[in-house]
């Protein structure tokens, strides 16, 4: 696992990739910056950057297994000596690492806010921690729509079209539950409560605002568990096709 880390993050440096990508989203976050940072108050800013997040993190996953399979290396990459979920979970930390470094370009902006007002330490401290968090599941997503493409242009629209749809997914969720008012009433609260499971970046708000809620975060934990278990099943049907 950890040679298969090593790799895959070693590879986003040795081509200009990884460096566009870092460069790309300091400068959204320095524009977003301008644009919502009026105060002390950060949420706002923390808000805002969601649409980023998930911009970055369909790029940075659309190659994790499509680029094994269009190089036709994956055949090696799944006779190594390492185990299905070591491989998966080593591209997942991978990804995950270069993300991390794609947050710590926000750090400046903190450090602004910091020097010009009083900025609310918990509510910086929950926000990042929500955004390791919802990062963390939605990097598991898009390695899971990696692994079924070869093509990491396709792998990266449809991950970030997930995204989209996730964030749209409460307004849409409202309109289907006021729709089905009518039916029985077990089945409604039931059907309410799957439905409530979706919205994966609502659950993040509770974070710009200062709130760490245990539920909140098993949810993302519950989330990165679910597809990275995906992804390693998807792995092994292929392995013995």
């Amino acid at each position: 696992m950890t040679a298969i880390f090593k790799k895959e993050f070693r590879s986003w440096f040795l081509s200009p990739m990884g460096y566009i990508v870092l460069f790309v989203f300091g400068l959204l976050s320095a524009a977003l910056y301008m644009m919502t940072v009026g105060t002390s108050d950060m949420t706002a800013y923390f808000n805002s950057l969601q649409m980023f997040v998930a911009f970055i993190v369909a790029v940075l996953c659309m190659k994790s297994f499509s680029e094994e399979r269009k190089t036709k290396t994956e055949q090696l990459l799944l006779t190594s000596p390492v185990s299905l979920f070591g491989i998966v979970f080593g591209k997942f930390a991978a990804s995950f690492a270069v993300y991390c470094l794609c947050l710590a370009e926000t750090l400046p902006v903190v450090l602004i806010v910091g020097m010009a007002g009083s900025p609310d330490a918990g509510i910086i401290a929950a926000s990042y921690l929500g955004y390791l968090l919802l990062g963390a599941a939605l990097i598991s997503i898009g390695i899971f729509f990696s692994s079924l493409t070869q093509n990491q242009i396709i792998a990266a629209i449809v991950t970030f079209l997930t995204f989209v749809g996730l964030m749209l997914s409460s307004a849409l969720i409202s309109v289907v539950i006021n729709m089905m008012t009518s039916i029985n009433r077990f089945v409604y609260v039931l059907l309410t409560a799957l439905l409530y499971v979706i919205p994966l970046f609502d659950r993040y708000s509770e974070f710009a605002y200062g709130m760490i809620n245990i539920s909140t975060v098993f949810y993302y934990l519950s989330v990165s568990a679910v597809f990275l278990f995906l992804t390693a099943r998807v792995l092994e049907k292929r392995r013995w096709s």
